[in-house]
């Protein structure tokens, strides 16, 4: 009769922690219906609150693999935004000091910026070099060859033409390497260009 009591006390116990901490509820009832099952191979009878213990183990595997399921879905949906954050996606409207008609159109697409103005020699795929991050203010940098640029439009006589773009928040500013500072606006359209 002691021997029913205390399995009695564990089937509870396992069913009222499947509820509240299913992993703990689930070994609890494991161990709870192992020794009913031994209790029954004694007495030739299942304990009384034996269906506590079954119950507790029903509601523990459900209420494990959600925990699982939804931890999951979290850990993918953040590892998703990070590499969405990682780089700027998108198509954007670039704007030149304080004018209000968009001077240069780019697209940044799977670690590529895309510089789209028309008649200019900057126009092409461009590979982003590097990303730093400091104070939430994303920098990357975008090194040219000179000769991805035509010898008529070299201004300077460097080896590599460097390009600096940061994001602050959803706001990106373009310095060019002749100093011009474009701020951009991400396009409601994200058609590419």
């Amino acid at each position: 009769m002691e021997k029913e009591k205390g399995i009695n006390n564990l089937s509870i116990i396992a069913f009222v922690l499947s509820l509240i901490v299913s992993p703990v509820g689930l070994v609890l009832s494991i161990i709870s219906l192992v020794k009913s099952n031994n209790y029954k191979k004694e007495n030739n009878d299942y304990p009384k609150y034996f269906g506590f213990g079954v119950a507790g183990l029903i509601i523990s595997i459900i209420s494990t693999l959600i925990i699982i399921f939804t931890l999951g879905i979290i850990i993918f949906v953040f590892g998703i935004l990070s590499y969405n954050e990682k780089y700027v996606e998108g198509n954007y409207s670039c704007y030149y000091s304080s004018s209000y008609i968009p001077t240069l159109k780019v697209q940044f697409k799977n670690n590529k910026f895309i510089w789209n103005q028309s008649s200019n020699y900057m126009t092409g795929t461009y590979r982003l070099n590097s990303v730093d991050t400091k104070n939430g203010e994303k920098t990357y940098k975008l090194i040219i060859k000179p000769n991805l640029i035509s010898n008529t439009n070299r201004l300077y006589n460097k080896k590599n033409y460097e390009i600096v773009i940061k994001k602050v928040n959803n706001q990106i500013t373009i310095t060019s390497y002749t100093g011009t500072t474009y701020r951009c606006i991400k396009d409601i359209n994200t058609n590419e260009l």
